[in-house]
């Protein structure tokens, strides 16, 4: 399979506008499944960010339970 393509929403720095980066991304390992995607949202908070130019305490790094992830349940 070897290495698959993907877009994000990258944003570099507070205040700035979002970019539509491609990325490179590592095929499934061993118990890892593979799911195709057809749409994403973004979390207001997200675009709170990038408007104010405002970071979270302690860094410009969202904790990991704000980063992006599929949705646990479809709908």
């Amino acid at each position: 399979m070897g290495t698959m393509k993907t877009l994000a929403g990258v944003l570099r720095k507070g205040g700035e506008p979002w970019e539509i980066t491609e990325l490179d991304l590592d095929e499934p390992k061993a118990n890892e499944v593979l799911v195709r995607m057809k749409a994403a949202g973004l979390c207001h908070s997200d675009e709170h960010i990038r408007a104010r130019g405002t970071a979270w305490s302690g860094g410009t790094r969202a904790p990991a339970s704000s980063r992006p992830s599929a949705p646990a349940s479809p709908g």
